[in-house]
């Protein structure tokens, strides 16, 4: 067993006791890999580990049996963070490896981007390295040759990005990695992240990774959702920012605070005629000229 799967064993443990001590914990590692018991030192060392690395707090509450609880579970599972979807990926790719034989019978989504990037991209974010790379634009007949200051990846809709600042140009933008040919780093280039950056902060407002203009405003959006896709809405929030602000038996209102750029329009065509938009107005009258000429499509016209 590697050293991992070991601390997702102390963190499920713990977790699904709710409390427990040290002396259960031990009997229960020799019980489930029928060998000796959990040295106390050893425990330790993985609760440590598992603080460290994903920022679990498992706290002894100092009373009774001295029993161990994680104080910061659902925080942490239910979060945006990094150390939230390590957690998770972590948990499945272990229960995906422990059922291997039915390899055949999982399907898993893939994410078709170019991931030999990736690597050199994180080693550059790591060094404070420029990055020179070839961009091909879908509506640009020519290919640019670029060389930015990799700020943070993103993975959004089966798709990795590089948000990168181009010095010649001053652009700031979210690259698709599988657009992108011909990386390597700048080793004698280094760039200084700017102070207080923060890539949550920076696609707050965003639907996915597009890049919106930048006379793009974050927009209070109202959706009207009828009852049974409002099911849906509710079950798989579409923007962290979504809010449930009236419920009834025909439908539901939805509202968020997002940048209402083509990815967020693409989502509330997909969902129609469930889904009206009540506002703004601007975007309500985009939807409807989108229809419209879908319409027009449609007649022949």
């Amino acid at each position: 067993m590697n050293q991992m799967k070991k601390y997702l064993w102390l963190v499920e443990t713990i977790h699904n006791a709710g409390r427990i001590s040290y002396g259960e914990i031990s009997r229960k590692w020799a019980e489930d890999h029928l060998c000796d018991q959990l040295p106390e030192r050893t425990f330790h060392k993985w609760r440590i580990a598992c603080e460290e690395m994903f920022g679990l707090n498992i706290i002894n509450e100092k009373k009774n049996d001295y029993r161990y609880f994680i104080e910061n579970y659902d925080e942490v599972i239910n979060g945006n963070s990094f150390k939230s979807l390590f957690l998770n990926n972590l948990a499945v790719n272990d229960l995906l490896l422990d059922h291997w034989k039915l390899k055949d019978r999982i399907l898993l989504e893939h994410v078709p981007s170019n991931e030999q990037h990736l690597s050199p991209i994180l080693t550059a974010m790591n060094t404070n390295r420029m990055i020179a790379f070839t961009y091909k634009d879908y509506w640009k007949d020519s290919p640019e040759n670029l060389e930015a200051e990799p700020y943070c990846v993103k993975l959004a809709k089966q798709r990795w990005y590089v948000l990168a600042h181009c010095p010649q140009t001053s652009i700031t933008k979210a690259y698709p990695i599988d657009r992108i040919y011909d990386l390597i780093i700048l080793e004698k280039k280094s760039f200084k992240m700017p102070e207080n950056f923060s890539a949550e902060e920076y696609f707050r407002d965003f639907f996915g990774a597009t890049a919106p203009d930048s006379n793009t405003k974050t927009e209070h959006v109202k959706l009207q959702v009828d009852g049974k896709q409002a099911k849906y809405f509710r079950s798989l929030p579409k923007h962290p920012s979504q809010k449930e602000t009236f419920t009834g038996e025909k439908y539901s209102i939805f509202e968020y605070d997002v940048k209402p750029t083509y990815d967020f329009q693409q989502v509330i065509l997909s969902h129609a005629p469930d889904v009206l938009v009540l506002e703004p107005q601007s975007l309500r009258d985009e939807i409807k000229w989108k229809i419209e000429e879908m319409i027009k499509k449609y007649n022949g016209f």
